[in-house]
């Protein structure tokens, strides 16, 4: 009979013991051999425009503040470089009031970050609208006395300079174009315009994007947003070449016709059209909206949407063509 010392020690109360560890599963080795190639993305032609120095008189400009200030050169260089993505082109005649009411929606909504605003007006209009944009000088906003009075003949004098390079935003990647009487509404819109523009693109070479305008819905864009290679293609950023009417129409048919139209419902950018009741019918909505710019309108749009492919001029189907030919 064995004593009570010659029994193992009894384990008393503390922390349990630890179960062993299992063993750690083999480590796969990644294979010898040649390191795979990254290729970067091609610079966006803002970033490449970031690049470029500063026109002499511009620089001048920078000096003399850097001097004033004591600043160096290369810090007021940066600050000066251009930044926005987006170039928004906006036609507008006897209604200053209305570009106020857009400087606050985009204030509000966060396009100033990556969107530029272009005001085209005639010059009898440029004291009324500078008072307007005056306190919003520190923005990215351009006053324009534009070379072609109305809505869409404006916007297609502006989309030349755009792609002319002779200074009307040329740093941006797309363009689009709003009336005086759109109201943005979707926290960061502009952003998605670029993102979906750059998206198409990618895919299909160019592209086109139009939100909710609150009347019309997908059935009509009534603003848009197209990429560069859209308007250096043909040329234009409204295909039909008429004065007003019809014009969105133009657009969103070639958009459909080339595959690359994009609708998005969730992005609101409010028409405050009368026909929504949003607005009285005033001069302006009166002329443009006439039995004589009706018909006048309507038939430049038909000739253009109905001209065979092999017409020598421009016409829905050879530019529809044309942008699917820009296909990767």
């Amino acid at each position: 009979m064995s004593s009570q010392s010659d029994q193992p020690p009894k384990r008393g109360p503390g922390r349990p013991r630890k179960a062993a560890a299992a063993p750690a599963e083999p480590v796969a080795k990644r294979p010898v051999g040649r390191p795979r190639k990254v290729v970067a993305p091609a610079p966006t032609h803002a970033e490449k425009a970031s690049q470029r120095p500063l026109e002499p008189a511009d620089q001048k400009l920078v000096d003399a503040f850097a001097r004033a200030f004591d600043l160096p050169s290369q810090l007021l260089n940066l600050l000066s470089s251009p930044t926005p993505r987006l170039l928004v082109v906006i036609p507008s005649k006897g209604r200053p009031g209305n570009i106020a009411r857009a400087i606050d929606a985009w204030d509000l909504t966060g396009a100033f970050d990556i969107a530029q605003m272009v005001v085209l007006v005639e010059a009898a209009e440029l004291e009324a609208y500078a008072q307007v944009i005056g306190p919003a000088r520190y923005r990215p906003i351009m006053l324009v006395e534009t070379g072609a009075p109305g809505y869409a003949h404006g916007a297609n004098w502006a989309a030349r300079r755009w792609i002319s390079d002779q200074g009307l935003g040329a740093a941006t990647d797309h363009l689009a174009v709003q009336g005086d009487d759109h109201l943005p509404e979707t926290p960061g819109w502009a952003q998605r315009y670029v993102a979906e523009l750059d998206q198409l693109v990618e895919q299909f070479g160019a592209g086109m994007v139009y939100g909710d305008d609150g009347l019309r819905g997908e059935r009509l864009a009534t603003e848009w947003a197209v990429s560069r290679s859209w308007v250096e293609t043909i040329g234009r950023v409204i295909p039909a070449l008429v004065g007003h009417l019809y014009s969105d129409t133009s657009v969103l048919d070639l958009a459909k016709a080339a595959g690359v139209a994009r609708y998005l419902p969730d992005v609101w950018v409010r028409h405050l059209h009368p026909l929504a009741g949003r607005a009285e019918w005033d001069e302006q909505y009166r002329r443009v909206n006439s039995d004589r710019q009706q018909q006048d309108d309507r038939r430049i749009y038909i000739r253009w949407s109905t001209r065979p492919e092999s017409s020598p001029k421009a016409g829905l189907v050879n530019q529809a063509a044309k942008l699917r030919a820009l296909r990767p």
